[in-house]
């Protein structure tokens, strides 16, 4: 069965300075608690999640507490030279990235302790970061209105400068959230909210807007569904308001060579803003009794039919998409909801795209890039470094699954213990064992005749046996599905029948009742 968890973080309210700050995992489906982790005061935006740790930036200190997700305690208390005002993890938990008041953008290798920022190209505090699927761009908004586009591969590489690959700047006011869709490729999309009561959506790989949606309040936070399909958006008064990209929220070409496309790729009209309808299921404002407080943490669950919220008075709630009516409450704290962050499903019978690796320890923050060539580069730190001062760095990191090429059958080796991490419904490990098993079996063959499909080898006294042992086998398995055959037949005959009786049963019933009523109107 599946099992989906959230983290929510909450910090004290400032109008109640008793109120406990807090930091704890829940369950989605039975909506209890699953771990608390102490002494946490989480900024709002401060939260990142891998898949071994939690990073929590504190709102009083130029601190990171780590926790790990295993042991569920603090494992480390990682200081910085400046405080963050948000943090984000990438999809594969390598990088950490974090955005500070004076505009700095700073990435941090936790594998490998390699920590490098940027010159202050914001020209305000950073106000939202977001990582694509593929983690090969970053975003990062600001209350300077504009959202930049980054090049990982190019920001981490010492030599490089670091500048951003393009500007996005179509915004008038701050810059509050910063979503990316679900896809890796070259048409993904990412949407941007600002206090000048608009969303953006952009082809954020060329700069290309695509609509702009107009509400009537300031959107504070945001969500996008699993499928891309559509976007939520959280207000201060403590309404949702959904945006479907299928629905009626986007206008109809009028040229019939662009219906066949997408609404939201369509060229015409791209540069008219929609204004979002007030009324609709999907199109109007979600809203109940007594939630009426800023949304400041908003998510979708896996499979995409419920939305969570949290909000100043400390309320995480769920809303049902299909009706748009908030139908439970999660969590009631008397602070304020900082974060939430759901995390990656669990229970799967086959999951191919589960991480490969599990970062079981953490490197502290080294700043080589920064320090090495004296206050000159530290104040310049947008400019390449000179190859003279890059050192070193060690990753240290445990594989959760096996390496791709990696022979894991148990044929191999008779010294040491089998040990396969392959389904046994797995092909792969199937065709290897099968495969080994042809190997142990060849007796005197050459190299030539080895490697020749039209040579046959000759099998020895073992192979002989094992030929045996697996004919046998096989008539076994053909007389028990003979009899498992005959048993489903027999099974659904007597179901038939049992079925037919009842029938013929109800019909009898009816018909005697029928006459009962014809002799009492007599």
């Amino acid at each position: 069965m599946l099992s989906e968890q959230i983290v929510v973080s909450t910090l004290r309210s400032p109008n109640d300075p008793a109120t406990e700050s807090t930091l704890s995992i829940y369950d989605l489906h039975t909506y209890k608690p699953v771990t608390a982790f102490k002494r946490s005061d989480t900024a709002p935006n401060g939260l990142a999640v891998t898949n071994s740790h939690l990073y929590a930036a504190q709102a009083d200190k130029a601190v990171v507490n780590v926790y790990s997700r295993q042991k569920g305690a603090l494992e480390s208390i990682i200081p910085f030279s400046e405080q963050f005002t948000i943090i984000e993890a990438s999809h594969n938990g390598v990088f950490i990235a974090g955005g500070t008041e004076n505009g700095r953008l700073t990435i941090w290798e936790a594998a490998s302790g390699r920590f490098i920022s940027t010159g202050h190209i914001h020209l305000q505090r950073i106000t939202a970061i977001a990582f694509d699927p593929s983690d090969n761009f970053i975003l990062t908004g600001s209350a300077d209105s504009n959202v930049h586009v980054w090049s990982v591969p190019i920001l981490t590489d010492f030599r490089s400068e670091r500048k951003p690959e393009r500007i996005l700047d179509l915004h008038q006011r701050e810059i509050t959230s910063i979503v990316c869709g679900k896809g890796d490729g070259p048409a993904n999309i990412s949407i941007t909210a600002s206090r000048d009561l608009s969303c953006i959506v952009w082809n954020y790989q060329t700069g290309t807007l695509l609509r702009r949606f107009l509400f009537s309040l300031p959107p504070l936070v945001l969500a996008i569904d699993p499928a891309d399909r559509a976007f939520y958006a959280g207000f201060e008064d403590g309404s949702l308001q959904c945006v479907d990209f299928h629905g009626d929220s986007l206008p109809q070409p009028s040229s019939s060579s662009a219906r066949s496309d997408h609404k939201l790729f369509v060229q015409e009209g791209r540069n008219v803003p929609v204004t979002v309808s007030g009324t609709g299921k999907h199109g109007g404002r979600w809203a109940s009794a007594g939630h009426d407080s800023a949304i400041t943490a908003i998510g979708v669950m896996y499979e995409g039919n419920s939305v969570v919220t949290g909000n100043a008075k400390g309320e995480v709630c769920v809303w049902d998409v299909a009706t748009g009516s908030l139908f439970r409450h999660i969590v009631q704290s008397k602070g304020v909801v900082t974060s939430i962050k759901l995390l990656r499903p669990t229970g799967f019978l086959s999951a191919p795209t589960n991480p490969t690796t599990l970062q079981s320890s953490i490197v502290k923050p080294r700043y080589d890039s920064i320090l090495s060539s004296g206050p000159s580069s530290a104040a310049s730190a947008s400019g390449p470094i000179p190859p003279s001062t890059l050192e070193s760095y060690t990753i240290t990191t445990q594989f959760v699954s096996t390496l791709p090429g990696t022979n894991t059958s148990p044929f191999l080796s008779s010294t040491t213990p089998p040990s396969c991490s392959y389904s046994a419904f797995s092909t792969e490990g199937d065709l290897d064992l099968i495969l080994s098993g042809a190997r142990e079996m060849e007796v005197g063959a050459s190299p030539s005749s080895a490697s020749s499909s039209a040579s046959a080898a000759a099998l020895g006294p073992a192979g002989k046996r094992r030929v045996e042992e697996l004919e046998e086998e096989l008539s076994r398995m053909y007389a028990n599905y003979e009899r498992l055959a005959a048993l489903h037949k027999g099974l659904w005959e007597r179901q038939a029948t049992l079925m037919m009786e009842v029938e013929e049963g109800r019909r009898r019933k009816e018909g005697s009742a029928g006459i009962n009523g014809d002799r009492m109107l007599e």
